[in-house]
């Protein structure tokens, strides 16, 4: 039968409407997006699961050691060479911190080819002319004292140096390397992670000695 309705006074066919054709081709784009999305964020969330505690501690002594040279930068010549803690002036917190790096990151690696490696027979092999027993606050003057010697500027330059030398040998790091442990001289067993969250907090430590010093009293 004819379908037909009337318009005003005349009548006309009803016309057919037009199915919609779908625009696979579009459709097939946004597919392709989602996908390549998806790939990058699985890629991007792998990365990230193998790296950020590396990269986390690596980004707390950068920033500890920006607040520990922040103070520094605070103090004129005089100050640094003026006796506050203990005896010791600013430069020979700077001295302390250099070397007691230096010693713990060597420690630190020998963590990586040697099973619970014990400290102070490094400290004994490597420094055959500190003697007596070992007293932490000992060791620490006697390598002070090595240092202090040098004038700030080799202080400060070897302070440098081995944050540097510490940086670059975290980005050798696997992540389960930061398990391996050993006997430290003065923390007793320690990790890989532990050695290196120590370097952190010992300069957030002596920062907050070298703050008391500049501070209004």
């Amino acid at each position: 039968m004819d379908k037909t309705f009337r318009v005003h006074s005349g009548t006309r066919r009803a016309k057919r409407v037009p199915r919609t054709r779908l625009n696979y081709s579009a459709s097939a784009d946004c597919s392709q997006t989602r996908a390549a999305t998806k790939k990058m964020e699985t890629w991007y969330n792998r990365r990230m699961s193998s790296i950020p505690e590396i990269e986390t501690l690596k980004n707390k002594l950068t920033l500890e050691r920006g607040k520990l040279l922040a103070a520094l930068d605070a103090l004129s010549e005089a100050a640094r060479a003026e006796p506050f803690l203990d005896g010791w002036a600013v430069n020979d917190v700077l001295a302390h911190l250099a070397q007691a790096e230096i010693i713990n990151l060597k420690f630190a690696k020998l963590m990586l080819t040697r099973d619970a490696p014990v400290q102070l027979r490094k400290v004994a092999a490597e420094y055959p002319d500190f003697t007596g027993p070992f007293e932490l606050d000992r060791f620490n003057a006697y390598m002070t004292d090595k240092l202090r010697a040098r004038g700030f500027e080799n202080i400060l330059q070897t302070l440098h140096a081995a944050r540097a030398e510490t940086l670059a040998w975290m980005d050798t790091l696997e992540a389960e390397q930061l398990e391996r442990r050993g006997v430290h001289a003065a923390w007793g067993d320690q990790t890989v992670r532990g050695m290196l969250k120590i370097l952190a907090l010992h300069d957030k430590m002596h920062t907050q000695d070298i703050l008391k010093k500049t501070a209004p009293q």
